[in-house]
C-alpha cells in the first residue's frame, strides 16, 4: 500500500471513530523546531546524556543545570516556539468531543498551549520546577534560569524540571490515565 493510500486509509478509519486516543512522541514537536534526544540531529548527539540522570543532578548539580538550561531552556520561549498542525488538530479532536485524551513522550507543553486539557505527560512538563526538598511547584516562567540552579523560596531546597531524569519513575497520574485511556 503506497503512503497516500495509507494516509487516506487513516483518515477514514479517523472519520468514523467514537473514541480517540493521542499518541506522540518527538516527531510531533520536530515541526515546531523542538529536535528529538535520539537519531539524526539529536541532542544526545551533542550533550552527554549523563547530565540528566538524576543521581548526577544531585552530585553534580551545576555541570547538570548548565546543560539543561542550555538545550531546554533555550526553547522554552513560547514566543518562539508554536503548536504545529498536529498538535492543533489533536486540539480540535478534542474540542469536537472525538479525542478523549493525549498521551505523550514530549515535555515542551505544546498539546496544552494548542488547547488539548487531558495529556498524560509520561516524561513529565519542563514548563514547570519542582522542589526536591520539599515538593513545592513553580511554573518556569517565574523561575530565574540564571547560570546558577534555582532553589525553593519555600525551604531553599534544589528545584528540577518537572521532567523526568533517567532513574525517575513515570508519574502516576500519567502511567494510570494512560493505560485506562488506552
Amino acid at each position: 500500500m503506497e503512503m497516500e493510500e495509507k494516509i487516506k486509509e487513516a483518515a477514514r478509519i479517523l472519520s468514523k471513530a467514537k473514541r480517540i486516543v493521542g499518541f506522540t512522541g518527538a516527531g510531533t514537536s520536530a515541526e515546531s523546531g523542538i529536535p528529538p534526544f535520539r537519531g539524526q540531529g539529536g541532542i544526545w548527539n551533542r550533550y552527554d546524556p549523563d547530565a540528566l540522570d538524576i543521581e548526577n543532578y544531585f552530585r553534580h548539580t551545576q555541570d547538570s543545570w548548565n546543560i539543561i538550561r542550555e538545550v531546554f531552556y533555550k526553547y522554552f520561549d513560547n514566543t518562539q516556539v508554536k503548536p504545529n498542525p498536529g498538535h492543533e488538530i489533536l486540539a480540535k479532536w478534542e474540542r469536537e468531543g472525538r479525542l478523549s485524551c493525549v498521551i505523550t513522550q514530549n515535555i515542551d507543553d505544546l498539546h496544552t498551549v494548542a488547547g488539548n486539557t487531558i495529556v498524560y505527560e509520561f516524561h513529565g512538563n519542563m514548563s514547570r520546577f519542582k522542589c526536591t526538598k520539599c515538593g513545592s511547584q513553580y511554573a518556569a516562567r517565574d523561575i530565574q534560569l540564571t547560570e546558577r540552579p534555582p532553589h525553593c523560596e519555600k525551604c531553599g531546597g534544589l528545584l528540577k524540571p518537572d521532567f523526568i531524569f533517567f532513574g525517575e519513575g513515570i508519574p502516576e497520574k500519567a502511567y494510570y490515565g494512560s493505560v485506562n485511556a488506552a
